[in-house]
């Protein structure tokens, strides 16, 4: 059982202030992902692209802090670990 909801921390959240253009180069099967991602929330592929980011600190960040990072579907669970 989840004893606490985790929101993403102000701290990755970005202001018009501390925006930096950035390219990366990505699979083409990657950016249909994100495209259509991006489709079935309504948003944009760079929104998509902060929404993950944000998300790949937060779960590294409790990594740091010895925290497990799991995925339930009713009984079955699976512990992630990013490297």
């Amino acid at each position: 059982m989840v004893n606490e909801n985790y929101y993403l921390p102000a701290s990755v959240a970005a202001t018009p202030s501390a925006q930096v253009k950035v390219t990366v180069t990505l699979a083409s099967k990657q950016v249909s992902e994100l495209q259509d991602m991006a489709n079935r929330q309504g948003t944009t592929v760079t929104e998509v692209i902060r929404r993950s980011i944000a998300i790949g600190l937060l779960v590294w960040g409790k990594q740091l802090d010895d925290y497990a990072i799991l995925i339930e579907k009713g009984d079955e669970k699976q512990q992630l670990r990013f490297l």
